[in-house]
């Protein structure tokens, strides 16, 4: 090698091959060159022949146009569709001859070449499908980012999981994936701005980015598109056991309206009935007063004869009147050795003369007037100090539910008048004749918008409730509206409230929107079962004070015993009070507290709705 490299120079050095090397080091430096570019050169052609292919639409005679096929290796990304034709194009104009000028030369012909070769067509391929149009929606209720991808229609899409870049107030963005439903839910967020995006993936098209405020606290304002951050089902895929017990009616007993017709003389308010009764004895039989005959000796007559008796009244007055508590006597045997039997009349034994009902036996000249008093009874509807009470026939105040003249009342246990009597309904209670429910007196409803479930906390509509709200307004009840509440936190909450408000759409009650907070049909593995009285407090506040803040008046339900001991009653006794509560004998619920309408019975009975419903009454 050290001699290759000596013999080299030495032929470098000859003067004789300078010129030879002027002309060949450049040859060399350009093989060289060609070696080294050639394969990117290559590669460029590559690439540009199949942006050609994806981007070139081949046509044919119009008007049928197909799409190029598109390059082998092109990227799977999703594209937009190729236009299923181009249209047509003008012929490009003619130019208009100018002013006669020397025509160019010809060029002489050349040496014969061989033509080009024509590029054959692609073949044609079948159009790329439309890929779906996507959005993006978001909502915050406290340091958290609930993020939806939608459809056209506005709901979320479902059985895909999509790539979101969120990119929050520091500039740093992340990726996150969502749940098949569409969703991604972020928590413990800073408040403050973020954006969200999203690129074209499988199917389906890149959504506008979007921007976003992450609250810091809890807002109680309505979630305008709850539907895009929550999924809410309909009450018909919910199973039974997640929102009802084997047995909800807990009432002691079917309560069906006993039927009062009022009789006409007492059809008017204040009514009474004036009456000549008897008087009754200590024992409840009639009392009379007597009048007798008697002999020259003066002891009674046998009726029809004028012949004495051994029978001598005692009329302590005088007065021939024998009153009730004087008796006859007769005179006791005389003892041996005696006077005669008139002169041993101061000897007396007292005797019944007088059969079991007081009147006297009929054997002596004795008549009977009964003794009676007039009597005035109150009959029928009386007012008393402003409150409304009816008296049956036998001047007693009637207590409990009755039917009154084809019309529901509802009496305590003092015969006290409720001013309302009102249903609450629900899709259990199926088809119902609100007509029919008018008719009787029924006067309001309140009716389920819908709930959460008691272990997986899914949201549910109550698939009757447009039918109930516009049928009970168009029969002329008053309605109100409530939501069963398994929230375990403010955010739930505020979801609970949107769902109800979302449901209304607008539409006007006449009492409020109740949240209905109880202990699950399946204590304790109810996921609220075991809340904090500060947590149940907390709930129904940001329930209560977001359906206040959409233009509502807001309420709160449950039974007695947990108004009692799951809550500080006393927090929440400004919101309106709906009670359980099921007494016996009519009773008043024995609740310290304020309440505005008692529930009485889950097992009405009433024309219009077959099987049990619940009724509430006003007082």
């Amino acid at each position: 090698m050290k001699n290759f490299f000596k013999k080299l120079w030495v032929i470098l050095n000859d003067e004789r091959n300078e010129k030879a090397l002027v002309i060949l080091l450049p040859c060399v430096a350009l093989l060289v060159c060609a070696l080294i570019l050639a394969p990117q050169v290559a590669a460029l052609a590559r690439r540009n022949a199949d942006m050609n292919a994806k981007d070139t639409v081949i046509e044919t005679p119009a008007p049928t146009v197909q799409p190029a096929a598109a390059s082998q290796d092109a990227s799977p990304a999703v594209q937009s569709p190729l236009p299923s034709a181009r249209p047509s194009q003008t012929p490009a104009p003619t130019a208009s001859p100018g002013p006669s000028q020397t025509p160019a030369p010809t060029a002489s012909p050349g040496p014969s070449q061989t033509p080009a070769p024509t590029a054959s067509p692609r073949p044609s391929q079948t159009p790329v499908p439309a890929a779906t149009k996507t959005q993006l929606k978001a909502s915050s209720t406290e340091k958290d980012l609930y993020i939806t991808v939608c459809g056209s229609d506005g709901k979320p899409i479902s059985g895909h999981e999509f790539t979101l870049s969120v990119t929050y107030p520091g500039g740093a963005t992340y990726n996150f994936d969502t749940e098949t439903d569409g969703s991604c839910y972020l928590v413990k967020l800073e408040g403050g701005e973020y954006s969200v995006k999203m690129k074209a993936q499988s199917g389906y098209a890149a959504a506008s980015a979007i921007k976003c405020s992450v609250k810091e606290q809890v807002e109680y304002e309505q979630i305008k598109d709850i539907e895009a951050v929550v999924e809410i089902k309909d009450v018909t895929e919910i199973p039974e056991d997640e929102m009802k017990p084997e047995d909800p009616a807990s009432a002691p007993s079917d309560v069906v309206a006993e039927v009062i017709i009022t009789p006409p003389e007492a059809s008017g308010e204040g009514s009474v009935i004036v009456e000549e009764i008897p008087v009754l004895d200590a024992n409840g039989n009639p009392t009379y007063t007597y009048t007798y005959s008697t002999g020259p000796n003066g002891y009674l007559l046998f009726r029809g004869s004028q012949q004495e008796s051994n029978i001598l009244p005692v009329d302590e007055d005088g007065d021939g009147v024998l009153d009730f508590g004087q008796y006859f006597v007769l005179p006791a045997t005389p003892e041996e050795g005696s006077e005669s039997e008139l002169t041993a009349k101061g000897y007396y034994v007292s005797v019944a003369l007088f059969n079991a009902d007081n009147t006297p036996v009929s054997e002596y000249e004795i008549n009977a007037e009964p003794v009676t008093q007039r009597v005035t009874t109150a009959v029928g509807w009386q007012n008393a100090d402003g409150k409304m009470y009816y008296y049956d026939s036998q001047g007693q105040k009637v207590t409990g539910l009755k039917k009154i003249d084809g019309r529901i009342y509802y009496f305590d246990q003092n015969g006290v008048r409720a001013q309302s009597v009102g249903i609450d309904v629900s899709f259990y209670n199926k088809d119902i004749n609100w007509q029919a429910v008018k008719a009787q007196g029924i006067d309001f409803a309140i009716i389920r918008l819908g709930g959460r479930t008691w272990r997986t906390g899914e949201l549910y509509d109550d698939s009757m409730t447009q039918e109930y709200l516009r049928e009970a307004r168009a029969a002329g009840l008053r309605i109100g509206a409530y939501f069963y509440s398994t929230a375990v936190n403010n955010v739930e909450a505020v979801q609970e409230a949107s769902v109800a408000l979302n449901t209304l759409n607008g539409f006007s009650l006449d009492f409020p929107l109740f949240i209905d907070m109880e202990y699950s049909g399946i204590y304790p593995e109810g996921r609220a079962d075991k809340l904090s009285a500060q947590t149940r407090e907390d709930v129904i506040n940001a329930f209560c004070q977001t359906v206040i803040n959409s233009g509502y008046s807001a309420g709160v339900y449950s039974g007695q015993y947990f108004m009692q001991t799951a809550l500080n009653f006393d927090h929440i006794d400004q919101y309106t009070i709906w009670l359980a509560s099921y007494t016996s004998n009519n009773k008043l619920p024995a609740f310290e507290g304020k309440y505005n309408i008692w529930q009485f019975t889950d097992r009405g009975q009433i024309n219009g709705i077959s099987g049990n419903v619940d009724m509430n009454v006003i007082f």
